[in-house]
């Protein structure tokens, strides 16, 4: 099982710097994180729960700006993330 739940880090950390990211919160208290995560669910939008509600990655800018503005829709504010090594 230990197996497992390695191979699941691993692809975590691959997904969160593999492309652009949008950043949907950060939050002091995990219910609020997981309350913004499962709203985000329920509408059909991945995303990935830590400390912070991030959604993508997205391979490119226009695909990142696309989902920002239905995530706006949403009422859910958030801050765009480039890849590392990203020109802006």
């Amino acid at each position: 099982m230990r197996r497992g739940a390695n191979a699941l880090e691993t692809n975590n950390v691959q997904r969160l710097f593999s492309g652009f990211l949008l950043q949907a919160g950060v939050f002091s208290s995990a219910q609020r994180a997981e309350e913004l995560h499962a709203k985000l669910t329920l509408s059909g939008v991945p995303s990935t729960l830590e400390t912070r509600v991030q959604v993508g990655p997205f391979k490119t800018r226009q695909e990142a700006e696309a989902a920002q503005a239905k995530l706006k829709q949403l009422g859910v504010e958030t801050l765009l993330v480039p890849p590392k090594g990203a020109r802006n």
